[in-house]
Formats: C-alpha cells, sequence, structure tokens
C-alpha cells in the first residue's frame, strides 16, 4: 500500500484518480476511497498533514509543488475539518488562506 505523500503525488501526475476524490468533503470517504485505489493512510495521518500545513515547514515546500487540483481537494477536507474540530481554531480557513 502507497503512503499519504504517495497519494498527494499521484493525484498530482493522475487526472482520472485527482476526479474519484474532486467531489468528496468527509475525510473518512477520502480514506476509504483512497483503500480501495491502493493507498493507506488514517485520519491521524490526515490530520498531521492539516498541521504541518499550517504550521509550515518541509511539508508545506513539498505541497506547494503539487498542481492547484490536488490542493483544491485536500484543501475542501481541511475545511471540513477545521469546522469539525472548531475547538482546534480555524484550520480550515488557514489551510484555504494557505492555498
Amino acid at each position: 500500500m502507497k503512503d499519504i505523500k504517495q497519494w498527494l503525488v499521484d493525484m498530482d501526475n493522475d487526472e482520472e484518480l485527482l476526479q474519484k476524490f474532486d467531489s468528496l468533503e468527509d475525510i473518512n470517504e477520502i480514506i476509504e476511497l483512497a483503500k480501495k485505489e491502493g493507498y493507506e493512510f488514517t485520519e491521524d495521518e490526515f490530520m498531521d498533514l492539516q498541521l504541518e500545513l499550517v504550521s509550515g515547514g518541509s511539508v508545506k515546500s513539498f505541497f506547494n509543488t503539487l498542481g492547484n487540483g490536488v490542493r483544491k481537494v485536500v484543501g475542501k477536507a481541511f475545511e471540513i475539518n477545521g469546522k469539525i474540530l472548531g475547538t482546534m481554531g480555524k484550520l480550515g480557513e488557514g489551510i484555504s488562506n494557505f492555498l
């Protein structure tokens, strides 16, 4: 199984794969579809990615190399997640500003 970074890279290089995820907004749906497509990552790993992107660092630099479609799919999920996790602040808005 491929990891979350490989999922991002593959979506960036495969328009058909990207389109499969484009309409999804729920992290659990994203994880479930990713698993069906041969990727394995957890909600915690997705959250870690979100936090790393908001705080900066090497993951943010990597994310900046990806196309707008990938950033849109991931950003949409982060926005939904930010609303769900209101106690952690406005992570969704933070990632939207970043994107």
